[in-house]
C-alpha cells in the first residue's frame, strides 16, 4: 500500500500546526475511520478530497501536492 503525496502532506501539516486528527476529519467531513483510510493509503484520494482536505487545513491545494509555485516542470518534446 502507497500512501500519495497528498496524505503525506497533510499529515504533516497536521503535526507541524499541532492539529488534532479527529477535528480536521470532521472539518473535511469525514468519520476518523474514513479519514484514517484516506491518510494510510487504504482508500484513493479523489478531487473532491484535495478540496475538502485543503479546506478544513485552511491550505491551498497546491499545498498538499507539495507545490510551491516554482515552475519546474520539464517539457517532454
Amino acid at each position: 500500500m502507497q500512501v500519495s503525496t497528498i496524505a503525506t502532506n497533510t499529515k504533516r501539516i497536521i503535526e507541524e500546526r499541532g492539529l488534532k486528527k479527529k477535528a480536521i476529519a470532521i472539518a473535511a467531513g469525514y468519520s476518523e475511520n474514513q479519514f484514517s483510510s484516506l491518510l494510510n493509503g487504504r482508500k484513493s484520494i479523489k478531487d473532491s478530497d484535495v478540496i475538502a482536505l485543503a479546506n478544513a487545513l485552511d491550505v491551498s491545494p497546491n499545498d498538499l501536492f507539495g507545490w510551491n509555485g516554482e515552475r519546474n516542470l520539464k517539457n517532454s518534446s
